[in-house]
């Protein structure tokens, strides 16, 4: 005889276990009668299904949602979806279109709302500019005032006063 395992905390169906006989319930009634082992029952299941859970709840199997794994975002932050059932309130599973924009960097998760990333300040474009230049393109403009480097120091630094005078 089978009975029909879930799990003790989230009540998931989780396999099949064996059941012993219980041998004074067995000698008593005359035919046999088999001992339930913890967090099991022996109402099977039904098939499962994609997108779908098995829960066992009130006496019964259930079918729920399943969004486990899942990408998602509420009011504080983006997480992954780690429980079984229904959304939480506030919770919300994302969009492939946003996960990817927020992938490549072209959307952010900013006050619960995902929105487009914001074009960056001059301060924030300054910061990049100056932290472009490297002690390599330094050593080569010291070596050849005229050369790439140079030039390419002497680009950046334009670039900059550009910026900063939009300040």
């Amino acid at each position: 005889m089978q009975a029909y395992k879930y799990d003790k905390h989230t009540m998931e169906y989780i396999g099949t276990q064996n059941c012993q006989p219980d041998p004074v319930r067995t000698a008593r009634e005359g035919e046999e009668i088999y001992l339930l082992p913890a967090n099991c029952t022996f109402e099977i299941p039904p098939k499962s299904e994609s997108g779908k859970a098995i829960v066992f709840e009130n006496g019964t199997w259930q079918k729920v949602p399943d969004y486990r794994g899942r990408r998602a975002y509420n009011a504080v932050h983006l997480f992954t979806v780690k429980y079984i059932g229904n959304l939480k309130p506030g919770d919300n599973l994302l969009t492939e279109e946003q996960i990817k924009g927020i992938d490549e960097g072209t959307l952010i998760f900013k006050d619960g709302q995902i929105i487009p990333k914001p074009p960056p300040t001059a301060l924030e474009q300054i910061h990049t500019l100056e932290n472009s230049i490297t002690a390599r393109n330094i050593r080569e403009a010291l070596l050849d005032p005229e050369g790439w480097a140079a030039q390419h120091i002497a680009s950046i630094d334009a670039q900059i006063e550009e910026l900063r005078r939009k300040l």
